[in-house]
């Protein structure tokens, strides 16, 4: 494949994956909408810790492997049938054991038990799921990104269409979780069938690659799970330490600020390529690519930390109903925490590129066991707006563990221009906000402050096609 060619591909993956998330985004919000006008705050928390529990144990299937997996393959495409057919393998197993667990649990737990049948609908949805979306290691590599597109497109609709056939017929929460379940069933075929144009699918068993394999992944993968436990602990301590109520409530403030997080994602993955190459032979051009990418991350972050903050309450009326606005006061402290998960996402990935996997596992350990404790401290006595701040805090804690680390890898070299057009943008579209709100309906004004901001950070040469062409090519 010719380099321009491969560009074009690249570029072309990436317009792709940029339309898809919006537009599942907005399939999400409406699915969340139903949901919560359905299950009201008690339910919706019910909801919520299943999804999240069964969450828990979604590392425990992958183990890192569908990143080695496309690593390898992308270095040895003569290996691909080897390499995938014994990966397959290794999924469907560590799926059926991490099944079998999440089961076990659900009903063995005393505090789960009133949940135990939507925890079995989630563990079979989970099964469905990532036995078959390790199937998309397939399109990475071929640079065909549009067809995981197509299958998530399939997903999100059935599952819609699922979630409001439950709520009609009135099967309640177990009834809407069987409705993510139909939603990954329903995604396996074309799946199957478009993968199986680029390989076999059969599974292989070869002690030695799949040690080898294991050997990869496992490091990363501890990474994983300990990323993911904090992530996810606060909502399960928040069932079991508050009420379901308080879970509801924290649950649709954090569903919120997770569909903002896409944008992180694609800022990181954008440079990573670069920044792996260039970290330990270039470090001219590796500052210059992670200095850009802070200024658009913290543009980006201080833009949702005000609008969010202001317009908390209306923003999640709309995405659910009134019986939620108490959630409203969970929304600042979460927007801090997304703003601040956006640079050290960024932060992170420069000490992936580093290798310094061991601090990073090290670090991860003492996080999750400084949140848990927080959390123990802060939930019994604030309930959900304590595990906010259990949150923020240990964020704030990865921040500082991120600068003082990456600090002797690679300096952070900031224009303090740009970032002074970036702090003037954040103020003068506050103003905005505080002015008109009141006014003018909430969503307008927002639009308003949101073509304001970018209007002063193109006026000052901070947005420019240049730079925006070449983020998507990096990507």
């Amino acid at each position: 494949m010719t380099n321009k060619k491969e560009n074009s591909l690249i570029a072309y993956n990436a317009v792709i994956q940029i339309i898809g998330r919006i537009f599942f985004l907005a399939l999400s919000l409406v699915n969340v909408k139903l949901i919560t006008n359905y299950l009201l705050p008690s339910g919706f928390g019910e909801y919520a810790t299943v999804l999240t529990f069964t969450g828990f144990f979604t590392v425990l299937i992958d183990l890192g492997l569908f990143h080695v997996a496309i690593r390898e393959i992308s270095k040895a495409r003569e290996r691909a049938q080897e390499i995938l057919s014994n990966v397959l393998t290794i999924r469907l197993l560590s799926a059926v054991l991490a099944t079998l667990l999440v089961i076990f649990l659900g009903y063995a737990l005393p505090q789960y038990r009133p949940i135990g049948t939507g925890i079995l609908v989630g563990a079979l949805a989970m099964f469905v799921y990532f036995v078959t979306n390790i199937l998309d290691v397939v399109f990475h590599v071929n640079l065909k990104m549009q067809y995981i597109a197509v299958a998530e497109l399939v997903s999100k609709i059935s599952t819609l269409i699922a979630v409001y056939v439950a709520i009609v017929l009135d099967w309640g929460l177990v009834g809407i979780i069987g409705a993510i379940l139909f939603g990954s069933v329903v995604a396996v075929l074309p799946r199957v069938i478009i993968a199986r144009r680029f390989i076999q699918l059969k599974l292989a068993f070869d002690p030695k690659i799949c040690v080898w394999l294991l050997k990869l992944a496992l490091p990363l993968g501890l990474v994983f799970i300990l990323n993911n436990i904090y992530f996810k602990i606060d909502s399960q301590m928040l069932y079991l330490l508050s009420t379901t109520r308080d879970a509801g409530l924290y649950g649709i403030a954090y569903r919120l600020l997770e569909t903002t997080l896409f944008i992180s994602a694609f800022v990181v993955a954008a440079i990573t390529p670069s920044l792996s190459r260039t970290i330990g032979s270039n470090t001219k051009v590796a500052q210059n690519l992670v200095s850009r990418a802070f200024e658009i991350l913290l543009a980006a972050g201080l833009l949702l930390f005000v609008s969010l903050s202001i317009f908390a309450k209306p923003i999640i009326v709309f995405i659910s109903d009134t019986s939620y606005i108490e959630g409203a006061r969970a929304v600042p402290m979460l927007a801090a925490v997304v703003a601040l998960m956006y640079v050290n996402g960024l932060f992170g990935q420069i000490l992936i590129a580093a290798d310094r996997r061991k601090i990073l596992v090290t670090f991860s350990i003492i996080l999750v066991l400084f949140n848990i404790g927080l959390n123990l401290i802060l939930i019994p006595r604030y309930g959900f707006i304590g595990a906010a701040w259990s949150t923020l805090i240990s964020e704030l804690g990865v921040l500082i563990f991120n600068l003082i680390v990456t600090s002797k890898i690679m300096p952070l070299k900031l224009n303090m221009r740009t970032i002074l057009v970036i702090l003037l943008a954040t103020t003068l579209s506050t103003l905005i906000f505080i002015s008109l709100d009141g006014l003018f309906n909430w969503l307008i004004v927002l639009i308003l402050g949101f073509i304001f901001y970018l209007g002063i950070l193109w006026q000052f040469k901070f947005l420019n096609l240049s730079m925006m062409k070449e983020i998507i090519r990096k990507e």
